[in-house]
């Protein structure tokens, strides 16, 4: 599947509401069975398992990284799914990045929608309303306006029940003891397939 080197135009939803979340569907699932089975599923089952189970408001989360790809991969080639993909644009990226986010939406035809902070359509008049340099003088605000309010938003526009994302165990100490599912504060079910894989099998099966 498609990535960037190894070694290191879509559209744009604003809204300001957030309806309200169907939590029922996530309130009759027992989280601790499904995860104990989970655990010992291959990311293509686990996926497998939310297609099925989420006909309707499911979407993925990606920043385009092999992990990201690797499960964009599975969905539309493997399941031939079209779920949403959901791209932060933070004006930030490097161009190698918003050129795979281009070849990858043209080989996949992706249904890719991408969110960004409010008041901002490129990086001129994102420093002009946040300040130039907001990653250095503030790394927290950077990360609430370019990662955490527009994923609320799109999650929001998408209702979405349940989300996809590429998060690893071992890619932290925090993220150790990671489950597959995990049902968020606001009552969405967060998925990660990858919980128990590694970045070593994302690349190994990217080469196949």
């Amino acid at each position: 599947f498609i990535t960037a080197s190894r070694a290191t135009p879509s559209h744009t939803l604003l809204s300001t509401t957030t309806p309200r979340v169907m939590t029922s569907q996530i309130e009759s699932l027992d989280i601790e069975a499904l995860n104990d089975k989970l655990s010992r599923a291959h990311p293509s089952d686990i996926l497998a398992w939310a297609l099925e189970h989420f006909p309707r408001g499911l979407a993925q989360t990606s920043a385009f990284n092999v992990d990201d790809m690797l499960i964009t991969d599975i969905l539309y080639k493997m399941h031939k799914s079209h779920v949403p993909v959901i791209f932060l644009e933070t004006f930030h990226h490097f161009s190698e990045t918003l050129s795979l986010v281009a070849n990858a939406r043209s080989a996949y035809d992706l249904d890719l929608v991408t969110y960004a902070a409010p008041d901002a359509k490129d990086r001129v008049t994102f420093g002009a309303r946040y300040g130039e340099k907001l990653w250095e003088t503030d790394v927290a605000e950077f990360h609430r306006v370019t990662k955490i309010e527009p994923l609320a938003r799109a999650l929001d526009d998408l209702e979405t029940v349940a989300w996809i994302t590429g998060r690893r165990r071992d890619q932290s100490e925090i993220r150790a003891s990671m489950p597959v599912l995990e049902v968020g504060k606001d009552g969405r079910l967060k998925i990660n397939p990858l919980a128990y894989w590694t970045r070593e099998k994302s690349w190994e099966r990217s080469e196949e």
